[in-house]
């Protein structure tokens, strides 16, 4: 089955040369093995892709060793190196960019358009839960996709619809390794994973997330046709931008107005004060981008000093 996911989604979109981001823990590990067998059958142009964050003595020798379990495959490799001071907070979220940040520069010097990710169904669970305490909005609960554009690159993650267990299957004796940090209580995601793992809700949960999906694809292009329209280069009409359902209006500020670094992290009261704002005709800066209004009808959205 994990096989199957992995084929459908390449060769519906025609996807023959690809890297994928490996960590050498179990999910990446099955990912690679598919993909593996995947090359194989249909020849593609494959490129594993690993990052040595450097937060712990050990991690270098972790990464040479992942390359080697890559090597052993006959999949080649390359090793990224984040390069940081010392870091006292929010270290999840920092290494998390900083490994996009990697990668995807990685992937555009060398001309890879799309990385392969091997998030799965518990990795839904986890980041809807954890969105959803925050308060997030529905794209913000709908953020993982199996196809994405960000970073100037196309992430794909085939997994998506399964849950870990039945990735895990593909690993068939393959050697992993094993990350300290998944069992750290001191993180967030580790405390909410061991306590969904008490509970049988994976079935039921996918369906609604499902439906949940389809209203948020239905804003989406609604959205884009407003964009279609509406959008000309760096302006927009401000009147029909205005006129919006408000849940379309944020909906539009973050696929085309914000910084893509900014899209994610924007909550929807600060996009209700950008709407206010507007509709006084007045200059606000979100993120890295500043929003003024031209001859009262045009909202001109320019990079922040």
């Amino acid at each position: 089955m994990p096989y199957y996911h992995l084929s459908q989604i390449l060769q519906k979109h025609r996807i023959n040369r690809f890297a994928l981001a490996v960590s050498g823990g179990a999910d990446s590990m099955a990912m690679t093995k598919l993909v593996t067998q995947y090359q194989k059958e249909h020849k593609s142009t494959v490129h594993a892709l690993i990052v040595d964050h450097g937060l712990r003595s050990e991690s270098a020798a972790e990464a040479l060793h992942v390359g080697e379990l890559c090597r052993q495959l006959n999949m080649p490799h390359t090793v990224l190196s984040w390069q940081h001071p010392p870091i006292t907070s929010r270290l999840q979220e920092r290494a998390r960019l900083a490994r996009y940040q990697l990668l995807s520069d990685w992937c555009k010097t060398h001309n890879y358009q799309y990385l392969l990710l091997a998030h799965h169904a518990n990795d839904v669970l986890e980041t809807f839960m954890m969105r959803l305490s925050k308060g997030s909005s529905l794209k913000g609960l709908c953020g993982l996709k199996p196809m994405r554009n960000m970073y100037g690159i196309t992430l794909v993650r085939p997994f998506l619809s399964l849950p870990r267990n039945t990735l895990h299957t593909a690993l068939e004796g393959q050697e992993y390794v094993q990350d300290p940090s998944n069992d750290n209580t001191q993180f967030e995601r580790v405390r909410l994973r061991q306590w969904l793992s008490q509970m049988d809700i994976m079935d039921g949960f996918l369906k609604s997330y499902h439906k949940l999906e389809q209203v948020d694809d239905m804003i989406m292009n609604l959205a884009q046709t407003f964009a279609a329209h509406h959008i000309h280069g760096q302006d927009m009409d401000l009147q029909p931008l205005l006129d919006l359902d408000l849940c379309v209006f944020c909906y539009v500020m973050k696929l085309f107005a914000l910084d893509p670094k900014d899209a994610w992290r924007v909550d929807d009261d600060s996009l209700m004060r950008l709407h206010h704002s507007l509709s006084k005709q007045q200059v606000m800066t979100l993120g890295h981008k500043k929003f003024t209004v031209l001859d009262k009808r045009i909202l001109r959205i320019e990079h922040a000093v």
